[in-house]
């Protein structure tokens, strides 16, 4: 739908599948209720948009210069794409404005770092919600079975990177995106509760 200028579309529809993915495995396993797969155009429409605006403008630049540009279009292409790969190229959106994303950071992609020995993108891969528990109880995600993991976290590094204080929650969507940064566990399980739709044990 799109001119492949700038070689946009690989990366969208990784990203549309990596976002509908877990989306439609937590419905179809009933994780989840159907307003769930909402979040999907919610996210990914504004992502779109601005792809087809970005390539067609980049492809009209390339292809339809006014003619006293014609000659320097050489010179004026690459300075361009080296400009649009240094921001970024939607290679990682975020979704700040979704109605997934609590918290101050939230929508972001979540990132990487050393936890004992092994790294914290290796505690996200899966179907579940990853809580990080920076100096915060634990006990609270037994309720909600395999569909949720906790860790303790205490490394000074990791909260650097997260941008957060000790005594905060960061929880982690399957698809690698912060999903919400509080520090109360009521706020906590609010999260969770909202995004999940499982059978819990009474509290």
């Amino acid at each position: 739908m799109h001119s492949p200028f700038g070689a946009f579309g690989m990366n969208t529809g990784v990203q549309d599948a990596d976002n509908l993915g877990w989306k439609l495995g937590w419905v179809l396993r009933g994780h989840a209720d159907d307003g769930l797969l909402d979040t999907y155009e919610q996210e990914r429409l504004p992502v779109a948009r601005a792809v087809l605006a970005e390539s067609d403008r980049t492809f009209s630049t390339a292809a339809r210069p006014p003619a006293f540009l014609r000659p320097l279009l050489p010179l004026l292409v690459r300075p361009y794409l080296t400009r649009l790969n240094k921001r970024g190229r939607y290679d990682h959106p975020s979704y700040p404005d979704s109605s997934l994303s609590v918290g101050p950071g939230a929508g972001v992609s979540a990132p990487d770092g050393r936890y004992g020995t092994g790294r914290l993108f290796d505690l996200y891969r899966g179907s579940h919600l990853t809580v990080l528990a920076f100096g915060q109880p634990l006990d609270q995600f037994a309720l909600y079975g395999p569909a949720v993991r906790g860790y303790s976290v205490d490394s000074a590094d990791i909260r650097r990177a997260y941008g957060v204080r000790p005594g905060t929650f960061v929880v982690i969507r399957p698809d690698g995106y912060i999903g919400a940064v509080v520090r109360e566990v009521a706020d906590l399980t609010a999260y969770l509760d909202r995004t999940l739709s499982l059978h819990l044990v009474d509290r």
